[in-house]
């Protein structure tokens, strides 16, 4: 349990910094404008606060996803440290794909990079618990099988919306901001239908 509280730790530690570094893009945006117009540096900013919104948020989600599954992980190994330490390089480069395509929101590219990005760092958290639940692994022996299915779908559910819509990309670019909105508003749909039929998100 010691082994699982410190990977906890480190990951709650590692999704403040990377959430720190996706405002401080905005930051530097403000202050390498400071010789221009304050119009035209606010602007600038305004135009970024979506993008960045919609990471943190997106990013939020991932860190809630990892939570729940640690909860009912009760042991740990030597591998499923190695998987946390992927799934965290994944959330360490938030920030940098979320810079490119804020500054470059009309190219395929960064928009494709973006989207292959969140999509990785869900399927990761995926990853984790398939791990942990495979045979029961890591969680506890008496924990239904419907269970884990439906821990594994809820881990699906961002990533796989991100990985479509890289198809929306290649046909429509300038609406995949709109499709991407389908995994904040399933995330919240989530959150609500497993507090109202569970009564905790602990459950």
């Amino acid at each position: 349990m010691d082994g699982t509280i410190r990977m906890c730790s480190i990951t709650d530690n590692m999704v403040a910094v990377a959430v720190t570094f996706l405002i401080t893009y905005i930051t530097g945006t403000l202050l390498s404008g400071s010789h221009q117009p304050f119009s035209t540096a606010l602007g600038a900013v305004l135009e970024q606060l979506p993008v960045y919104g919609f990471s943190l948020l997106i990013v939020g989600f991932y860190w809630l996803s990892h939570h729940w599954i640690f909860m009912v992980i009760g042991r740990h190994t030597l591998t499923l440290i190695w998987l946390n330490f992927a799934f965290l390089l994944f959330i360490e480069m938030q920030p940098i794909f979320n810079a490119l395509h804020a500054t470059y929101p009309s190219y395929q590219l960064t928009a494709i990079l973006y989207a292959s990005n969140q999509a990785l760092t869900g399927l990761m958290i995926l990853v984790i618990w398939v791990y942990a639940a495979s045979k029961h692994r890591l969680i506890d022996k008496t924990m239904e099988r419907s269970y884990i299915i439906s821990l594994a779908l809820r881990a699906l559910l961002a990533p796989m919306i991100f990985l479509l819509s890289i198809a929306v990309i290649f046909s429509r670019n300038d609406y995949v901001v709109n499709f991407w909105l389908l995994a904040i508003i399933l995330s919240v749909a989530d959150l609500v239908y497993w507090r109202v039929r569970h009564g905790s998100y602990k459950s």
